[in-house]
């Protein structure tokens, strides 16, 4: 398998030494020994984006289920759906289970 590193030489799979003198860091990236100081400052700010946009991504998830789950509890208690409603259909559906059982 054969990889990109930011440098844009060719490396050999994650977590192995290869000829081009590559080696993977902690969390399995390639990076080049020979890499200067201008490139490993360039694919440390390259992934720090992506970081940011997969931060901001997980925010605006978070923020929709929280929204979703509000609106859900809100349905729930015009419908009349109480915790302790949810509770026993729960427990009498799983005793019901248990008497079907044929273990």
């Amino acid at each position: 398998m054969s990889l990109k590193s930011p440098a844009g030489s060719e490396t050999q799979g994650f977590g192995s030494m290869s000829q081009s003198s590559s080696f993977n860091n902690d969390m399995g990236s390639p990076i080049e020994i020979g890499m200067t100081a201008e490139e490993l400052e360039a694919a440390r700010q390259e992934w720090q984006a992506e970081l940011n946009q997969v931060e901001e991504e997980i925010q605006t998830l978070r923020q929709v289920l929280t929204s979703k789950s509000r609106r859900a509890h809100e349905l729930k208690r015009k419908l009349g759906v109480t915790a302790w409603n949810e509770f026993t259909t729960d427990m009498g559906q799983g005793i019901k289970n248990v008497r079907e059982s044929t273990a």
